[in-house]
This record gives C-alpha cells, sequence and structure tokens, in this order.
C-alpha cells in the first residue's frame, strides 16, 4: 500500500513500484513519469470514438485505448491535475486491501499528509466537514474504518467527471473528427470512405495547420517561378495552374487539389514526420473556405493582366505576384498560423 501511496502513477501507467521502500517519505509529484499535453495528444493522432462513455466505465478499465485508465490517467498528468485521479484509485486499493494494525495507521497518516493536509503538494478539493470527519476517525485510535474515505472518495469522483473528464472526452472526441477530415482529404484511397455528394464538397474541419503551411510554401515557391516563366517566355501557364488548384480547393476542399495532395503525400512525410521542422496542430476554423475564396481573388489581379504583356502590365504583374508570394512565405514559416 505504501509502494502504491509513493508512486500513484503506477496505478494507471505500470511501472516497477517493488523498488519503492515501505517506509520511504516520497514526494507524491511523479515527475518521472509526467506526460505533457502535446505528447498526450500525439498518442491520440489515430483514434476514433464511437457512443458515449462515462468517467465509472474509464475507471473501471472497460474500455480500450485511448479510453482506458491509463490514457485518462496521462491525460491528467497532462494537466497537473493527477491528485485527484491517483486519491480516488488509492481509496479503492485501500479498501481492497484492508489494512490492519500499525500498516492501518501509517497508511491514514500518509493520506493526511499527501492529500488531507492543507497546503500539502497534492491537497485534493474536498469540503471542510469531510476533512473534520476523516480527521475524528483518524485521531481516535480505534479499529479498522475502512469506510473513513468514502464520503471524500464519492466527492472526488463527482470533480472528476465535472472537470477533468469533461476536458478528456472533448480532446478524445477531436481525434475521431480529426481522423475522419484526414479520411476526407484522402478519399480517393479508401473506396469505402467516399464521400456522397453532399458531403464531397464540405470543407474539412478541423484543419490540419502543417498542411496548410505547407500549402502556402508551394504556392510561394509556384508564383516565383510563374514570375521567372512570364519573363522570360511570355506565358502565364504556372500562374494559371496554381489558382486553378485553389478553385478546385475552394469548391470541394482537399478532394481535388492536387498541392494539397502533395502537401499530404510527399512534405508532410519529409517535413513533418520526418525532420518535425515544422507541428501538426489541428485548428478547428470555419472560415478556411472563405479565406481560400479571398486568395483566388488575390491571385485573379495579376493572372488577368498576365494576358496582355507590355511596359504597365508587367510592372504591376511582378510586384502583385511578388507581394503574393512573400505573403504566402510569411504564412508558411507562421507557426501561430
Amino acid at each position: 500500500m505504501q509502494g502504491h501511496i509513493a508512486r500513484p502513477s503506477g496505478l494507471w501507467a505500470p511501472v516497477d513500484i517493488a523498488v519503492v521502500s515501505p517506509n520511504e517519505d516520497s514526494e507524491l509529484e511523479p515527475k518521472a513519469y509526467r506526460t505533457s499535453l502535446r505528447d498526450f495528444k500525439n498518442t491520440l493522432q489515430r483514434a476514433e470514438v464511437v457512443g458515449n462513455f462515462t468517467l465509472r466505465d474509464v475507471i473501471d478499465n472497460k474500455l480500450d485505448k485511448p479510453l482506458d485508465l491509463q490514457t485518462f490517467g496521462k491525460y491528467c498528468e497532462s494537466e497537473f491535475n493527477e491528485e485527484h485521479l491517483a486519491f480516488y484509485l488509492l481509496v479503492s486499493k485501500f479498501k481492497q486491501l484492508k489494512p490492519t494494525g500499525e500498516e492501518y495507521f501509517n497508511t491514514l497518516h500518509k493520506f493526511r499528509d499527501l492529500y488531507i493536509k492543507v497546503g500539502s503538494d497534492s491537497q485534493v478539493n474536498i469540503r471542510y466537514n469531510i476533512t473534520k470527519h476523516i480527521n475524528i476517525i483518524r485521531e481516535s485510535k480505534q479499529g479498522p474504518d475502512y469506510t473513513i474515505f468514502d464520503a471524500a472518495q464519492s466527492e472526488v469522483f463527482k470533480l472528476l467527471e465535472n472537470d477533468v473528464f469533461k476536458r478528456f472526452k472533448d480532446i478524445v472526441s477531436l481525434q475521431a473528427q480529426i481522423r475522419e477530415a484526414r479520411a476526407q482529404a484522402l478519399w480517393c484511397c479508401f473506396r469505402k470512405e467516399t464521400p456522397d455528394a453532399k458531403a464531397f464538397f464540405t470543407y474539412p474541419n478541423p484543419v490540419d495547420s502543417s498542411h496548410a503551411r505547407l500549402i502556402r510554401g508551394i504556392t510561394g515557391a509556384l508564383l516565383m517561378v510563374g514570375c521567372v516563366e512570364y519573363g522570360l517566355v511570355r506565358t502565364n501557364y504556372i500562374f494559371l495552374a496554381t489558382l486553378a488548384s485553389w478553385m478546385l480547393r475552394v469548391i470541394s476542399g482537399p478532394r481535388l487539389d492536387p498541392i494539397w495532395f502533395f502537401a499530404i503525400f510527399v512534405l508532410d512525410p519529409i517535413f513533418v514526420q520526418w525532420l518535425q521542422l515544422i507541428s501538426a496542430r489541428y485548428v478547428t476554423n470555419k472560415a478556411r473556405r472563405f479565406a481560400d475564396v479571398m486568395g483566388v481573388a488575390n491571385m485573379s489581379l495579376y493572372i488577368v493582366p498576365s494576358f496582355f504583356p507590355g511596359p504597365v502590365s508587367d510592372p504591376l504583374v511582378y510586384i502583385m505576384a511578388g507581394v503574393y508570394s512573400l505573403g504566402a512565405w510569411v504564412h508558411c514559416f507562421s507557426p501561430d498560423w
């Protein structure tokens, strides 16, 4: 029992607690096993959630990943909020093991020092009358009472259910949206997931900002090459191809856009997955289609004059294409897209 209290993260992320001495006065904070929020999100990239689930299902470990107790425990760690889950699980372990004699009173003192005592690093948020009731029973020195923490455990369960568990459900559910958005973008590779006519013209939401940044970089490069083409051979084929790609994206999101496919299949594995120069970041933004429409409109400002080469239109083409190319590169290298 003392080993579990010393390393409570072992209750949801199994570790070798045999190395922890029963008499070790260890700090609760399981820093060696702490999971960052970013790491937690990365573990859920392939998650898909169907139907409802409750905190009881998670704590009883009835569900598979990412709805299991270990994943929920890591999420609590990522929020620096694992003390309530640790307390709940330790109380359950306390009632299961039923320590007696000196071990029983040592366990009560340990609970008090780590979770009940005002000002302790891992103090749980319970009402004063519950804390007072626990202290009265503990100080009475009577025989074992394994219901001493029942009221506190019930209160902590409600806190978990109404606070951190709600955010856990939201973030896990978001992963299902992410998976669906990626399936929409890659519909041609998964014939069983081909969308109907209405869904085909729906813009994915959320959008992976790493793909959007890569698309801006590709667009900036194409416009620079297009300026060279226009200056040397007086044609605007690259300008038109870039415009056509953006128009396809306005119509059906990534499903027909060759630039988006190039970003997903070629650049994403290199810059996001291998070199990790760009971090995947999913953004819920229903205005993305409007932003692409504005991009098409801006491109038209220099593509139309490119049909009429001459001393008047040439500077306009170079200036407008250069400004738009510069803006695309700024978006590409901006981590706050």
